[in-house]
């Protein structure tokens, strides 16, 4: 048994595959995971907005966290407004509290009883607006 190349030399087409389209495709890839790789900062070493305020301002910047949240109850015969452990039925102390929140982006909060006249709970939320609360909700209490 004899086993020659002359049949196969003669008959066959040798197939090629062309490596320029595929040394380009590996190029572009190589170009786009270089520039990618070099843009994105890892995000283990991108700051904590939170711990940066922090560090920025000192032990205050807890109640940076805390919303705005003005409440119209009842306490004893009378309805006042309410923020934090203030009471007042005048707007003007409420106003005075108001002004030092720092994070307005927040919204604020506007809790009012069932029972409390309508004008009170609507000065609270135009006063909230008028200081840069956007947005300011009003939620009724039981």
């Amino acid at each position: 048994m004899r086993l020659s190349n002359r049949r196969h030399s003669a008959g066959t087409s040798r197939f090629q595959l062309s490596m320029v389209s595929m040394i380009a495709v590996v190029l572009l890839l190589l170009i786009f995971f270089l520039v990618t790789t070099s843009l994105v900062r890892p995000e283990l070493r991108l700051p904590s907005s939170i711990r940066a305020k922090q560090l920025a301002q000192g032990s205050a910047a807890h109640s940076d966290l805390e919303p705005a949240t003005v409440d119209v109850v009842r306490v004893g015969d009378r309805i006042v407004f309410r923020i934090g452990q203030l009471e007042s039925d005048q707007l003007g102390a409420i106003e005075q509290v108001l002004r030092t929140f720092r994070n307005k982006d927040d919204g604020a909060f506007v809790r009012a009883v069932n029972d409390a006249p309508f004008d009170m709970p609507a000065r609270a939320i135009e006063l909230c607006r008028q200081l840069g609360f956007l947005p300011v909700t009003y939620v009724p209490l039981k």
